[in-house]
This record gives structure tokens, C-alpha cells and sequence, in this order.
């Protein structure tokens, strides 16, 4: 019978030399075994090398054998990248198809929520935008097939669309020895990870626009993910926060010249009801009215 502990196996011996009245017991005989032992490497079995060497605790036993062959370790472990389910659309436009241009203002909300629960169960939110059109989050890929599909609701004629920014989402990641690998290589690489997109980041020096480690990554889904896969190397997403956006109407921040409701203001001298093209006033702040200090 043999057991083995700390690179020690003992091997008991049956002795028969006793007389018949003691009967037979079994006297130890110790024999050092020169094997290599993961108990006196490391002190004890980390779990990791457990999960890799198939040690049995109970017994104190490497079970490097297996019924389909020897399993070997060779002291580095790489966790393979997950399989990512193929993203989906989950935000959705709903608009009144109508040659009168109507909107979802003038029908009963009641009846858009029997509508919508009766082609598609119950989804995540409905909401009407200030256009009138309804903003339709799903729960489900199923629902996703399903909305894309509507013509109508309760007999009123409706065209579907996914909406334009808001089932992507970007993050940022920085890694140098990605610096001088292309980028369709990278897009091709993050691709099975629900990436669509990546830019890199890059600087202006001495009038030179230069790469940087930064990559901005564009994700087929409403949330960024914790972390993604460059081959074997494991990189943070951290949130891409973009320049804040301006108004060259206005000159304030947070909206473009498109939307603006405000009054048209001089960028150089802060001053209403002119813009800069032809302006010769000294250079001011549109904020705080000072003159720019050179």
C-alpha cells in the first residue's frame, strides 16, 4: 500500500515473522523517493496550480493521468478569449408614416402600450421624444427581430428604424505595443469582441500631428465593457470623454450652430449681433468680457 507526502512515499510492509498468538500488523518501512513536489516548491498547492496539475486534495496525489491521455503544464497559463453572443440593436425610432407629417403627440398613450406589449411583450421602456416619435428600448434579441419588422400599430402605418447613436458606445484603451500595428489589423482583431470601429488617438507637436498608444473604440452595444483581448494581453476600456462640444452662433459650449436658440455673437470681440469675418475689435472673452492677454 503506498501514499505519498512531501516527496516521501512509505511503503508498509505486511510482516509475517510474528508469532501466531500477536497475529500480523504492518510495520512502516520509509524509503525517500527523489520526485519533485509542488508541497515543497511552494509550501502548499496554490488553487491555480491545483486547477492545472488535477491534484486530488484528499489524497495529496498528483492526477496528472486522465482517461484521454497525460496532462501537462508548462508553467504558463493564457486565458483564451471568450466567445462574445453577436450584438444586436436594442434602441429603436417608431414614426407615424402619414402624409400629413403626424406624430405620436395626438394618440392615446394607453393605446401605444397595448400596441407595442401586443407585437413585442413587455420591453424595457418606451418613451416619447419631442419630435413625437417613440424611443423604444427592447429587452430581447427576439423583440429586436420583431420591432424591426412592425408596419404598423393598431391600424396606424409606422416605419422602424435603429436609432443613429445610442446602441454604440465608446471606450478608450492605451497600450504601446500597439503603436506601430495598423490599424485594420487591430479592428480586425477586436472584431469578434463587438468592436466597429477604432481610431487612434494622436496630438499635435511642432506642427505635426503624431500617433499616440490611445485608441478609441467604437462597441455595438449601449454600455462599454469592462476590459477587452489584444491577443494574449488583457486591456482596460476606460469611457471616451470627447472635447466638449461648441457653438459657433453663440459661442457657448454643449450644443452646435444647428440647434442653437441663441443670439448671434462676434467669437473676437464677445460682442451680439455680428460674427468675426469682418470684425477688427480686439480679442475678448465671450464668458468674462476681459481682453485676451498676450
Amino acid at each position: 500500500m503506498r501514499s505519498c507526502c512531501r516527496s516521501v512515499c512509505f511503503l508498509l510492509l505486511m510482516d509475517s515473522k510474528l508469532p501466531p498468538r500477536v497475529g500480523r500488523a504492518w510495520r512502516p518501512f520509509r524509503r525517500v523517493v527523489h520526485c519533485w513536489s509542488p508541497v515543497y516548491q511552494f509550501g502548499w498547492y496554490p488553487n491555480r496550480l491545483v486547477s492545472l496539475l488535477g491534484i486530488k486534495r484528499n489524497g495529496h496525489s498528483l492526477g496528472l493521468g486522465d482517461k484521454g491521455g497525460q496532462r501537462s503544464c508548462s508553467g504558463q497559463h493564457i486565458d483564451h478569449i471568450k466567445p462574445v453572443d453577436k450584438p444586436f440593436d436594442t434602441f429603436f425610432i417608431i414614426k407615424r408614416t402619414t402624409t400629413s407629417n403626424e406624430s405620436f403627440h395626438t394618440v392615446s398613450p394607453f393605446l401605444v402600450e397595448r400596441a407595442v406589449t401586443a407585437h413585442l411583450g413587455i420591453t424595457k421602456s418606451t418613451r416619447k421624444l419631442r419630435s413625437g416619435d417613440l424611443l423604444i428600448e427592447v429587452a430581447t434579441r427576439k423583440q429586436a427581430e420583431q420591432i424591426i419588422k412592425l408596419k404598423s400599430l393598431d391600424n396606424i402605418p409606422v416605419a422602424v428604424s435603429a436609432h443613429a447613436t445610442l446602441n454604440s458606445s465608446k471606450g478608450v484603451v492605451s497600450y504601446g505595443e500597439l503603436l506601430n500595428v495598423p490599424i485594420e489589423e487591430i479592428l480586425k482583431g477586436f472584431q469578434p469582441q463587438g468592436v466597429t470601429q477604432v481610431q487612434r488617438i494622436k496630438i499635435g507637436k511642432n506642427g505635426q500631428l503624431i500617433d499616440t498608444k490611445h485608441l478609441i473604440l467604437t462597441f455595438h452595444s449601449p454600455r462599454i465593457p469592462e476590459s477587452v483581448r489584444a491577443g494574449y494581453i488583457k486591456l482596460t476600456v476606460r469611457p471616451y470623454i470627447p472635447n466638449p462640444l461648441r457653438c459657433f452662433k453663440c459661442q457657448r459650449l454643449g450644443h452646435s450652430k444647428a440647434s442653437c436658440r441663441g443670439t448671434l455673437t462676434c467669437a473676437r470681440c464677445a460682442e451680439a449681433g455680428h460674427d468675426s469675418s469682418n470684425c477688427t475689435e480686439s480679442e475678448k472673452c465671450v464668458n468674462c468680457k476681459r481682453e485676451k492677454e498676450v
